[in-house]
């Protein structure tokens, strides 16, 4: 499956948990696809302005979907865009944002692919229809992204 831009503009982002939250909600509303879910890429410059969205999936998500997901796959628009930073993204149809086990074990995967190709993933995101959970803001996990950059996140709550 070829994956599809779905957005070109260039964003700062300044509250990055938010910011991608309301950004990707807006992007499916105006697209009339809020009833499917969907697994997302978005590609950050080190000024932490969006290059761009790759959708990698979209529909029922589930383990035997998302797992096997290649690292490979999450950073072939990285590299060509040239991305220094990866956000993982994706919507719930359920209004539950907590991650799941799988979903965890897949960011760590592809956090270690992505530091093999000099390409951090600096958050995970998941949303539902009102609420977020964002990785790093909540510590979920150990941080992914280890930077020389300063960034003031605050969690929101």
């Amino acid at each position: 499956m070829q994956s599809c831009i779905i957005y070109r503009e260039k964003q700062q982002l300044k509250n990055v948990g938010y910011d991608v939250a309301m950004l990707m909600k807006k992007l499916l509303i105006s697209r009339n696809d809020t009833v499917r879910e969907h697994f997302c890429s978005i590609g950050l410059n080190s000024d932490f302005s969006i290059l761009y969205v790759d959708q990698l999936l979209t529909g029922p998500l589930n383990k035997a979907t998302v797992y096997p997901l290649s690292p490979r796959r999450v950073f072939q628009t990285a590299m060509f865009k040239g991305a220094s930073l990866v956000i993982l993204y994706q919507n719930r149809l359920s209004e539950d944002p907590t991650p799941l086990e799988e979903d965890i074990c897949l960011t760590h995967r592809l956090s270690h692919g992505g530091r093999i190709l000099g390409i951090d993933i600096f958050d995970h995101i998941i949303s539902c229809t009102a609420r977020y959970l964002s990785f790093r803001e909540y510590g979920i996990t150990e941080p992914f992204y280890r930077s020389r950059h300063s960034m003031n996140l605050k969690p929101r709550l």
